[in-house]
C-alpha cells in the first residue's frame, strides 16, 4: 500500500483501487487523532494534516500510503496522507471466537 511498493511496480495491490482485493468482512480504518494512542498526530512526516479514512471498506481497497512525490507521478491527488499511517484499527466482525469457531468447519485454531 506504500507509494514506493507501488512504483516499483512491486505491490500486488497495484492498480486495485476502488476494487475488492479482501474479503468483504475486512474492514482496515486510519484513526490519526485518537487521544492517547501511540501513533496519533495531527500533521503527517510531509507536515501535510491528518484526517480519518476508510483504507479497506469491506474488502474494496479505498486508499493508499503515498508521499507527495509518489502521489503525484500516480497523479492521485485525493489520497493526501503521506508519512506512514497513523492508528490502524483492524475492526471485528460480528461473531465472537466460539461463532467464528462453530462457522470454520474443519480447521486448525493456533493459541500460541
Amino acid at each position: 500500500m506504500s507509494g514506493g511498493s507501488l512504483y516499483r511496480r512491486a505491490s500486488f495491490l497495484l492498480d486495485s483501487l476502488g476494487k475488492e482485493v479482501f474479503s468483504p468482512i475486512v474492514t482496515l480504518i486510519e484513526r490519526p487523532h485518537l487521544k492517547r494512542a501511540p501513533a496519533s498526530s495531527w500533521y503527517d512526516d510531509e507536515g501535510v494534516a491528518t484526517r480519518d479514512r476508510d483504507v479497506v471498506k469491506e474488502g474494496v481497497l479505498r486508499g493508499y500510503f503515498l508521499g507527495k512525490l509518489f502521489r503525484a507521478q500516480a497523479r492521485n491527488e485525493d489520497d493526501r496522507q503521506a508519512g506512514g499511517n497513523h492508528n490502524l484499527i483492524l475492526e471485528g466482525g460480528k461473531l465472537d471466537l466460539p461463532g467464528l469457531i462453530r462457522t470454520m468447519g474443519r480447521g486448525l485454531l493456533v493459541t500460541d
